[in-house]
């Protein structure tokens, strides 16, 4: 078949999402994408001192992280607007971290516990998982815009402030580890946010006439 200078392609992801764009047309303040992310109390360096010239490895050998852990759901806007966290922590429903702790906290986020630490599957919520999920596989990396443009410098500051912790006690990790994550997520700049999204989700250029 003669292909007059042309290849045969097929639509790419960009191509759909731009098509995606044109058939639900959305303001940008609509558009929300959301994410669960473990935060661990204790986060051991990844890099250490290494004498200069060293041949080979200078990597943390059998680098562990520590059990304790929170989870953080966080909520962005394509408008590059960042919305209130939900905080999940270990304990138990009317336990001692529930209604001693958790009244104390910053002002401004949700926080709950749960016996594990993290969110519960609904049954609705699985059933739809289960029909998409084929779909799905891989895709996060490049088609979910905190993944794509915000987890990374949010981690990379948690990574930061850690080193600075000096939180001894449970009880003590536990608030810090709130305390940094609010403190960095305040710190992301809505641009990082805006540009996740359009990377993420690409739509077709507006052109000034």
């Amino acid at each position: 078949m003669p292909t007059h200078g042309f290849s045969v392609q097929k639509p790419q992801y960009t191509k759909k999402t731009k098509k995606l764009y044109k058939k639900f047309i959305y303001p940008e303040s609509a558009i929300y994408n959301v994410d669960e992310t473990a935060i661990y109390y204790d986060t051991p360096p990844h890099k250490i001192w290494a004498i200069k010239g060293r041949r080979g490895s200078a990597k943390v050998k059998h680098i562990q992280k520590n059990s304790g852990r929170l989870t953080a759901v966080l909520t962005i806007q394509a408008d590059g607007k960042k919305l209130p966290n939900l905080f999940i922590l270990r304990g138990m429903p009317g336990g001692t971290v529930d209604t001693d702790e958790l009244p104390t906290y910053p002002p401004g986020h949700v926080y709950t516990v749960q016996e594990n630490g993290w969110g519960d599957v609904t049954k609705p919520g699985k059933t739809s998982w289960q029909r998409r999920r084929r779909q799905l596989y891989a895709r996060t990396s490049v088609s979910q815009p905190l993944d794509v443009g915000v987890m990374g410098p949010l981690k990379k500051m948690l990574m930061a402030t850690r080193k600075k912790s000096t939180t001894r006690t449970a009880k003590q990790k536990r608030l810090g580890a709130v305390m940094r994550t609010i403190r960095a997520w305040e710190d992301i700049p809505a641009k990082y946010v805006v540009k996740s999204f359009e990377k993420a989700i690409p739509k077709e250029s507006e052109v000034m006439v």
